[in-house]
């Protein structure tokens, strides 16, 4: 299960439109199955109503019985029951229990879709659209696509910044929006040490990622952290503590004069930036070959720590 989640979660008040087709299979199996129960709710619903029917019922369970991934009963007044399979189980599609299959499923990372918000019958309730797409989410530079990292692809996707957009409530739709005559107000309060600006001393800057310098291992601008174990892929267990690293290495293309490091603690235990000496192969590029430019580790509250 996922958990620690920083950003917006995958409630039931959204679903995902993959750009994919579907079809309503009455025999055997699907050759690759929905994966969450965010597509199969939308994609039942765009392969069964275009026939006339109407959907009355979503629901998700675990059922041996019943086909793995997304299924549907059609009822003889076309009300259509859609069920989507958590459990893994032999049972076949039928002409009573059909499957809702993908047709030419793409590999991972290649889909594309986006996040669709359905609002409530709630008054306050104000979400709606679309999401940021999904297109290629995640670098070519990082591990983070051979690792097959849930927020690559909008199929395996579980919530994140991606999940988040003005007015989208993050409660599932069945919780009601409280205090809605309580406005929420909070106050931010910064402190900036400044010079005088001496166009013959200071040199202007340019932040990095608004000219594509900026040194990415997630998606834009995100990654899920997972749950460690033997065979998790960038998994360690080192000194007893479960580790999970994502690296990478990309060419700058432009002269830095500072790196900060973005990181969430206490998710985060250090983020480091190396340079190789150049005319160095990308994949040649490690902590072993280069030199250490940069490294920033989390300072906790409540730990006397004197930077805060």
């Amino acid at each position: 299960q996922h958990s620690g989640l920083l950003e917006c979660p995958m409630t039931t008040r959204l679903t995902k439109v993959v750009d994919s087709n579907y079809s309503a299979v009455s025999e055997g199996a699907c050759e690759e199955p929905i994966l969450t129960l965010y597509e199969c709710f939308q994609a039942a619903a765009v392969t069964l109503t275009t026939a006339g029917a109407s959907i009355v019922k979503n629901e998700t369970g675990k059922d041996a019985n019943q086909p793995p991934g997304c299924s549907a009963k059609l009822d003889a007044q076309k009300a259509v029951y859609v069920f989507f399979n958590e459990l893994t189980s032999g049972a076949d599609c039928s002409t009573e229990v059909r499957c809702i299959c993908p047709q030419d499923a793409k590999p991972f990372g290649e889909a594309s879709g986006s996040l669709l918000y359905h609002p409530t019958n709630q008054s306050v309730d104000e979400g709606s659209g679309k999401a940021a797409y999904f297109h290629h989410k995640c670098q070519p530079g990082t591990d983070i696509m051979e690792q097959k990292n849930p927020t690559c692809d909008i199929r395996h996707y579980r919530g994140g910044q991606w999940a988040c957009k003005h007015k989208w409530s993050i409660l599932d739709a069945d919780q009601e929006i409280p205090w809605v005559d309580r406005p929420l107000v909070f106050h931010h309060k910064y402190r900036f040490w400044v010079q005088p600006y001496d166009e013959k001393y200071h040199t202007p800057l340019t932040l990095g990622e608004t000219v594509g310098s900026a040194l990415l291992l997630g998606s834009p601008w995100e990654l899920d952290v997972p749950k460690c174990s033997t065979g998790v892929a960038g998994c360690s267990l080192i000194n007893g503590t479960w580790v999970h690293t994502v690296q990478g290495s990309m060419m700058g293309k432009h002269t830095f004069v500072s790196l900060n490091n973005h990181c969430h603690a206490p998710t985060c235990l250090s983020a480091e930036v190396y340079a190789c000496a150049k005319g160095t192969a990308l994949a040649d590029c490690n902590a072993a070959v280069g030199k250490l430019l940069c490294r920033t580790v989390p300072v906790y509250g409540g730990s006397g720590n004197p930077a805060i």
